[in-house]
């Protein structure tokens, strides 16, 4: 691996890093806490966090494999977590105002009190890991060729 290609892995680790420790932070900030569902980015900031030291601080074919994991999953969870937010807004604005048209209905679930883009930043972290995993020395030639297909 050049240099280049050493800088480049270790700042998408450190993006990565930052977007599991940071969105957290936020998360208590904004009291994100008040169900269970609402604990789901923790735990997905937690796995983010373990992978990235795991594929960063000690690199095998598992490590950076499941790292490439969860990242998928986090993307997962992203998604999750943005249709949620979607449902929260329809839902509240259906009860405020049960005459108003579906497409109002949309409007404001796009633009209600839950934003829907935050979640974005998981994935963001999630695409940062998956990237700094991407055709990894570790994986090997076998590895490596998977990864790309992936």
């Amino acid at each position: 691996m050049t240099p280049i290609e050493q800088g480049l892995r270790r700042f998408l680790y450190l993006g990565a890093l930052a977007v599991g420790l940071g969105v957290p932070a936020e998360l208590l900030l904004a009291e994100h806490t008040g169900s269970a569902v609402q604990l789901v980015p923790f735990v997905l900031c937690g796995l983010l966090v373990a992978a990235v030291g795991a594929a960063w601080g000690a690199p095998s074919r598992g490590s950076v494999r499941a790292a490439a994991g969860v990242a998928a999953l986090v993307g997962v969870g992203a998604a999750f977590g943005a249709w949620e937010h979607l449902e929260h807004n329809f839902a509240f604005a259906a009860e405020i105002d049960a005459s108003m048209p579906v497409s109002g209905l949309v409007v404001e679930a796009l633009f209600g009190a839950s934003p829907p883009l935050a979640p974005g930043a998981l994935a963001v972290g999630g695409a940062l890991l998956f990237a700094a995993t991407w055709r990894h020395p570790s994986l090997g030639a076998k590895g490596a060729d998977a990864n790309q297909r992936a």
